[in-house]
């Protein structure tokens, strides 16, 4: 994020916010992660990959948060040789598409613990919630996050797209501190913050 706390403009813009460096760490938190999540935003928004490309490294399964299935095959995800890209979609919605997982929809998201409930049935261990906002937000809302990394480069957008969309508690007193430790990442500082709890 830049020093204001945006991931991105206003109209979406991202590429790139954070230096090479942080862009080849992310390549290398995909590599040891058994799933990748993202919303269907960023899919939308960044066209990513989702690969290993910059490191030595296995890609990992990719799945993208759409309810709607709102999403075509045209996006760069879809497109990966190993076939390894799966979306959830509502599951009030028909689909032939053999790579497609179905889970209810409450009050117009998909709930964190099915989604997680989902992971251990496919037996996958380390899940990267890689984006965007909005999706890391609610995992972390729903205490569904050990880890956050959380890299600022040294930019000010003055308004954009705030990297965390909570409800949680405002008052000072109520807010858990976090254990935290910081790392110098090319000219971006990486925040490497425990979100467990003691």
């Amino acid at each position: 994020q830049t020093l204001d706390g945006y991931i991105a403009t206003e109209s979406g813009e991202s590429k790139y916010i954070s230096s090479q460096d942080n862009i080849k760490h992310i390549h290398m938190l995909r590599a040891i992660s058994d799933i990748i999540i993202v919303g269907a935003n960023t899919v939308r928004l960044d066209n990513p990959k989702l690969t290993t490309r910059l490191i030595e490294g296995k890609n990992p399964m990719r799945i993208i948060l759409d309810k709607e299935n709102s999403l075509k095959n045209n996006y760069n995800v879809f497109q990966n040789k190993d076939n390894n890209t799966f979306k959830i979609i509502d599951d009030k919605i028909k689909s032939k598409n053999s790579n497609i997982f179905q889970l209810p929809v409450v009050n117009d998201a998909f709930q964190e613990e099915d989604v997680m409930i989902l992971m251990n049935k496919l037996n996958k261990r380390i899940i990267f919630i890689e984006g965007g906002g909005a999706t890391i937000s609610k995992f972390y809302e729903s205490g569904k996050l050990d880890r956050l990394h959380l890299c600022i480069c040294p930019i000010i957008l003055g308004k954009g797209r705030s990297s965390f969309l909570t409800k949680k508690e405002s008052k000072l007193e109520n807010i858990f501190e976090h254990s935290i430790a910081h790392y110098k990442m090319g000219e971006d500082v990486l925040c490497d913050v425990d979100l467990t709890r003691p």
